[in-house]
C-alpha cells in the first residue's frame, strides 16, 4: 500500500464481514461499485479443478462479471 501511495495513488483497504448471500467475487464487485472504484487490483493464482468447483473461483467470477477494470497480479 505504501508503495502505491508513494507513486501518487489513492489506496483504501476495507475489512468487513462476508455474507452468505454473495460469493467473494460478487462482494468485491459490489464494494467496488459502492466506492466508485476506477480499478480493482488483486492477486490471482490457480487451484486444482476439483477444489475450484467445490469452493468457486473469485478470479473467474471477476472475469465473467467485472463492472470495472480488474488488474490481476500473479
Amino acid at each position: 500500500m505504501r508503495v502505491l501511495e508513494r507513486h501518487g495513488l489513492s489506496v483504501e483497504i476495507e475489512h468487513g464481514p462476508g455474507g452468505a448471500d454473495m460469493t467473494v467475487g460478487e462482494l468485491i464487485l459490489s464494494r467496488a461499485s459502492d466506492f466508485g472504484a476506477d480499478l480493482v487490483v488483486m492477486g490471482a493464482y490457480g487451484h486444482g479443478r476439483m477444489r475450484e468447483r467445490v469452493l468457486g473461483g473469485v478470479t473467474r467470477t471477476l472475469l465473467e462479471s467485472m463492472t470495472v477494470p480488474v488488474m490481476f497480479s500473479r
